[in-house]
């Protein structure tokens, strides 16, 4: 895993999207973009091909919505 600082990738998006853009995250490891995305008003499509990894950053994007 390779988890980057969600300030960071908050900035990224914000920089290069609009409120309401399609995110898309082909190797979501963790779900620091669908969170950032969720945050900064944006809809989120992540892939994660890890079924362990997944299910965390499943959690971590659900726990982040509630």
């Amino acid at each position: 895993l390779n988890q980057k600082p969600l300030s960071l990738i908050k900035r990224i998006i914000e920089m290069t999207s609009d409120v309401g853009d399609v995110i898309w995250d082909p190797f979501a490891g963790l779900g620091t973009v669908a969170v950032a995305s969720i945050a900064l008003e944006r809809k989120c499509y992540c892939s994660e091909i890890n079924t362990d990894v997944y299910n965390i950053a499943k959690k971590r994007v659900e726990d982040f919505i509630k």
